[in-house]
């Protein structure tokens, strides 16, 4: 399995969803079904259309993710 490129150092800076979609694996509709449901990172919109994700909120999610087991 290729490896992940890193998140950006800064918690402020902005990721966009197709680089987003491909640091974590995931679909760009994946990401889309996550921000229509509640689930997935917080994310921001910009403009009417546009969407990004804030580092520091990418990280945070992830950190919530980490399991020790199934249950």
């Amino acid at each position: 399995m290729a490896s992940l490129p890193p998140l950006p150092f800064e918690d402020t800076s902005i990721i966009l969803p197709a680089d987003l979609s491909q640091m974590l694996g995931v679909s760009l509709s994946t990401l889309e079904r996550w921000r229509c449901q509640g689930g997935g990172p917080a994310f921001l919109k910009i403009g009417r259309r546009r969407v990004g994700y804030r580092t520091g909120a990418v990280k945070r999610w992830l950190e919530q993710q980490e399991r020790a087991n199934t249950a």
